[in-house]
């Protein structure tokens, strides 16, 4: 695995074949990457290259843009975390799992492409993402990991696709702006307090088995109907 650096442009290009690198970013066990330093704003993977490294661009506080490739299936644990400049980002076809963190308090993040091989979206993947307007979600998705979306203060609506089946803990917790939520029965698994702090939620579908429960969570203030009917 190579990497390029044009000080012209304040592009980093990763080039070769495989995986990238796992970076350490813990406090205690921080590991100094080889482009520490750099002003990077401009971030190219090439084709070839099949993972994200974790913590590859942790706090990389300038970074605007990135290049995924159709040959990248996985995105590492905090590969892009704290990265306040990026305000849109596509997914690419073949991209299969999302790390934990990969993308959290990217607070410029305005709109995200997923892409339809998409199977999992890791732990606080995208919480405090405060920009973020709207979800759609592929309908190959199927595990929403804890906290993933927490604090995503922007979004109004969500509707999750038939084909989801796992929603972790305080998956949706603090989105204070949705308004509408679809859940499908395909979803076999509810984590706890998921919608917790959603203080503008009026409407929530979901499957059979969990509207009583969602009913003692919510109160007469939200309305809950069956996943259907």
């Amino acid at each position: 695995m190579e990497w390029t650096y044009d000080e012209s442009t304040c592009t980093i290009t990763f080039t070769g074949s495989g995986e990238m690198k796992d970076y350490k970013v813990a406090f205690a066990q921080k590991e100094t990457k080889p482009w520490a330093g750099k002003e990077i704003r401009h971030a190219v993977i090439s084709e070839g290259i099949t993972h994200i490294g974790a913590g590859t661009f942790w706090e990389n506080t300038l970074l605007e843009t990135v290049e995924i490739p159709s040959s990248v299936m996985t995105i590492g644990s905090g590969a892009f975390t704290y990265c306040k400049s990026l305000r849109s980002l596509v997914l690419p076809e073949g991209l299969q799992s999302i790390g934990n963190q990969a993308f959290s308090d990217c607070e410029s993040l305005e709109s995200v492409s997923f892409p339809q091989t998409l199977r999992g979206i890791g732990e606080g993947a995208f919480s405090g993402c405060s920009k973020l307007r709207s979800l759609e979600l592929p309908g190959s998705l199927s595990r929403i990991g804890s906290q993933a979306f927490w604090d995503c203060t922007s979004l109004t609506e969500l509707r999750l696709p038939v084909g989801v089946e796992s929603i972790g803990d305080h998956a949706f917790t603090d989105c204070r702006s949705i308004t509408d939520v679809i859940i499908p029965d395909t979803v076999t698994f509810i984590g706890y307090e998921v919608f917790m702090g959603c203080s503008s939620l009026v409407r929530l579908t979901i499957p059979q088995q969990y509207v009583k429960e969602a009913r003692m969570d919510f109160g007469i203030k939200v309305t809950v109907t069956p996943y259907g009917e």
